[in-house]
């Protein structure tokens, strides 16, 4: 479980900057070390194999949520920047879906 909790601090900060695509080619790096480093020595190598390759399921999933999490609330976005607008130009207009479905777009690139 030690190693477990290391995982949580180490995955979700390579998401700290906007390249995901790159962060997360890192994080699955990271994760390959990580599971290599759990096999013990003189471990058959076909059980090796499955450890790692069942270490490296269970890691992607963890890299993924981190990456999920990391897109922003487009929801929020929207909302404050319609709510910026309108402050500043309170008869001005707006269409919340179409600004709704770029962010959408733009988050989904990723």
């Amino acid at each position: 479980m030690k190693y477990f909790a290391l995982l949580l601090f180490i995955i979700p900060s390579a998401y700290a900057n906007n390249n995901l695509a790159e962060n997360a080619d890192e994080s699955h790096l990271q994760a390959k070390e990580y599971c290599l480093s759990m096999v013990q020595g003189g471990t058959p190598d076909d059980e090796a194999t499955e450890f790692v390759n069942q270490c490296m399921a269970e890691q992607s999933v963890y890299i993924d949520e981190a990456r999920e999490a990391s897109k922003p609330d487009c929801y929020q976005q929207v909302d404050e920047a319609i709510q910026e607008k309108l402050d500043s130009e309170p008869n001005s207009s707006y269409d919340y879906d179409q600004l709704l479905d770029s962010c959408l777009n733009e988050t989904n690139l990723d």
